[in-house]
């Protein structure tokens, strides 16, 4: 039986080895990428995956119209979930993203560092409302 396949952008190498770490704890294989480009070049290429990470760390316009293209990327497959993911620290600067990005269909929010269980209730409560 093959285990599920979670998509991480996250660009801090800390970060990414706290969120793996929680990603792993609940049954996910990690795959990392570093910057929302590198994420979309490989859905370009067809790599699949069943959830996807992204940090939001504070992001140029540019950067944001990128995570929003791989919104539309993901959302097209009815059973991927995304989550977006801030360190608490970050979250005044990110409101106005946080808006422009929790609107996308499959979308929601969590903090850093994750906690495995609000983890896990998080990614199964958007499969089940992208499957109703």
């Amino acid at each position: 039986m093959s285990s599920s396949i979670f998509a991480l952008v996250e660009s801090d190498e800390l970060q990414r080895l706290c969120s793996a770490d929680a990603i792993q704890a609940i049954g996910y294989d990690c795959v990392h990428f570093k910057t929302p480009r590198d994420l979309s070049r490989a859905l370009e290429r067809g790599a699949g995956f069943d959830a996807a990470g992204i940090a939001l760390h504070p992001r140029t316009p540019d950067e944001r119209r990128e995570v929003l293209d791989i919104c539309r990327q993901v959302a097209r497959d009815a059973e991927r979930p995304v989550l977006f993911m801030a360190h608490a620290t970050e979250l005044e600067v990110l409101k106005p993203s946080l808006r422009e990005f929790l609107a996308q269909p499959g979308t929601d929010f969590i903090c850093t560092p994750m906690q495995d269980e609000e983890l896990r209730l998080r990614l199964d409560l958007l499969a089940r409302k992208k499957r109703d």
